[in-house]
């Protein structure tokens, strides 16, 4: 009867046959609730202590082992209740949960969950937290790793020291900050700000209604949504389209292989890699290299301070300011000004609204279209240029096509493959060349030589250096020579032989002969010379004598041809032909 029962009856008075007393009876008793009020009855199955318990209940719904306690079916008793609940729950080894639900949870170790977690209040959790359902939260902090197998969803804010690795969509209404890694296999929608100091990965989009920090790199496999600023100081690595309805700021790197989209600026500090189409309703500001696969469309001015590849067109309203070299593979449309620091390269055709300004060189493989250029290196267009204002370049000019242009200043070479066309004035410093027609407006102004197929102009034609026209020169405005050369006789050949034959490069200069008793023959080749030709002969010895050989040759004043004209010392002739075979003689 319990190992600490005594029997009270040691004189053995209860016994058969025998009176017994109630003070016998009392004593047994007493006896009795002392040994269960010290050492209790155990039921351990002996014979003192009787069998073992292993149902208890109304029902005999609950069956105590030694392996743990269960209900007799499965899933039919509760443990406390809302009306009377248990303190404390302290749990050594695995807590394995189908659901819960928690007002605070405080969780140092791990955590496994098979299904939903929902926490009305807050919870903070030191170690790993691993969910295989679905993970839902007022409030998260999570000083440890969290890994959700399905989707998370916080209420309110939700805070992460370590790593945090979603499977489905991730979604917070408050604010959400992340100090380690993030790894979304969907979506993230936040509805505060949301701050990251290390890498976040999303294969599906990102939603914010507010700030969006991102200190480190960041890839996102589809859609970005950001309403409001969006601020990333490391890499962005977007798989998918992004949408930006505030400004969007980074420090770092940008790539995306797909549609890029903003509804205020942009600005990106280090590398902006898109393999579609970049479109911007406001400014886009860019400090390092820019490559598009596609289109790039900005309604506002662009800024870029390093390279810019596009694949496709580049479309703007207002200012395209580039720092270094451009590179487009497709139209160039800017209905504003355009200004770039490096080398421009664009595969197609090239349309600026406004100027179009390049402090290095440019090159267009296709049609050239500006209301102003002015570039300070080297231009090289294979279509045509067209320009409707001023066309300044301080290095060579290249136009495999036509040159259309209001005024052409250019400080160094100028060559058209094509026609040339100024509405006004045409200065170059340089050598200027056009292999079709040149027609100027107004004043043109060469500081060196230029050669023309044929030249047209109203204005004025002022050249420093030599100028040759291979065909008509007409200028209505005059002709003007500032030093002389186009009034001055060069000199050809200086010869001390005996003969000499005149040729036609000798046309327009003069033969200067230095011994005695020479001679300049002038040939009958057909074509050696033609009408208006005229070369001088200047005689520095004691004789010289012209010779011809032509049909008619007359000395100036005289009836008579005559084929020699003899010239003494220090005496000059000039021969002027009025056909190739019919010349006359005219000097001293």
């Amino acid at each position: 009867m319990g190992t600490g029962y005594t029997r009270n009856d040691s004189s053995n008075n209860i016994a058969d046959g025998n009176v017994i007393n109630a003070s016998d009876l009392d004593g047994e008793f007493d006896a009795i609730v002392t040994a269960f009020s010290t050492s209790g009855h155990t039921h351990d199955g002996t014979s003192a202590e009787g069998g073992p318990i292993t149902k208890v209940g109304p029902a005999q719904n609950v069956e105590i082992s030694a392996a743990g306690i269960s209900p007799s079916l499965t899933n039919t008793v509760d443990l406390g209740s809302t009306a009377k609940q248990f303190k404390d729950l302290y749990i050594d080894g695995t807590a394995n949960l189908d659901t819960v639900s928690a007002d605070t949870a405080n969780v140092a170790g791990a955590v496994t969950l098979g299904s939903t977690l929902g926490v009305a209040g807050n919870t903070s959790v030191a170690g790993t937290l691993s969910v295989a359902g679905e993970f839902t939260f007022a409030t998260a902090n999570v000083s440890g790793t969290l890994g959700v197998v399905g989707a998370a969803s916080v209420g309110g804010t939700f805070n992460a020291i370590g790593n945090t690795s979603v499977g489905g969509t991730f979604r917070v209404t408050g604010n959400a900050t992340g100090s380690a890694d993030l790894d979304i296999k969907g979506a993230v929608s936040v509805g505060g700000v949301g701050t990251f100091s290390n890498e976040i990965n999303v294969a599906g989009g990102i939603s914010g209604s507010s700030t969006l920090d991102i200190q480190e790199a960041a890839s996102i496999g589809t859609t970005l949504a950001v309403t409001t600023n969006t601020d990333i100081g490391g890499t962005l690595d977007v798989q998918g389209a992004v949408s930006v309805g505030g400004v969007l700021t980074l420090s770092n790197e940008l790539n995306s292989i797909e549609k890029i989209s903003t509804t205020e600026n942009m600005s990106v500090g280090g590398t902006l890699t898109v393999n579609n189409d970049y479109v911007g309703i406001d400014r886009f500001d860019n400090i390092g290299n820019a490559s598009i696969g596609g289109t790039l469309l900005v309604n506002q001015a662009t800024t870029l301070n390093n390279d810019l590849d596009v694949a496709g067109g580049i479309s703007g309203t207002t200012t395209l300011d580039i720092r270094q070299d451009a590179s487009v593979g497709g139209t160039l449309t800017v209905t504003n000004n355009q200004a770039n620091a490096g080398t421009l390269s664009v595969i197609g055709a090239a349309s600026v609204g406004g100027t179009l300004g390049i402090t290095s060189n440019a090159s267009v493989l296709g049609t050239l279209v500006a209301s102003a250029i002015d570039v300070t290196s080297t231009l090289e267009v294979v279509g045509a240029a067209s320009v409707g204002g001023t066309f300044g370049i301080t290095n060579n000019v290249s136009v495999l096509g036509t040159l259309v242009a209001s005024a052409i200043d250019v400080t160094s070479i100028l060559e058209v493959v094509g026609a040339a066309s100024v509405g006004a004035t045409l200065g170059v410093t340089g050598n200027a060349s056009v292999t079709g027609t040149l027609a100027i407006g107004e004043d043109l102004s060469v500081v060196r030589g230029f050669t023309f197929a044929s030249a047209a102009g109203t204005g004025r034609l002022d050249v420093v250096g030599l100028a040759s026209v291979g065909g008509t020169l007409l200028s209505t405005g005059g002709v003007s020579d500032a030093d002389g050369n186009l009034r001055d006789i060069p000199k050809s050949r200086t010869f001390a032989d005996t003969t000499v034959s005149a040729a036609q490069t000798d046309a327009g200069n003069f033969i200067f002969l230095t011994s005695s008793d020479q001679t300049v023959v002038i040939p009958t080749a057909s074509g050696t010379f033609d009408t208006g030709d005229i070369f001088s002969v200047v005689c520095a010895g004691a004789s010289a004598t012209i010779s011809s050989n032509i049909s008619l040759m007359f000395k100036v004043g005289e009836a008579s041809a005559t084929a020699t004209i003899t010239l003494g010392a220090n005496k000059i002739a000039s021969v002027l032909f009025v056909s190739s075979q019919h010349a006359y003689i005219t000097g001293t």
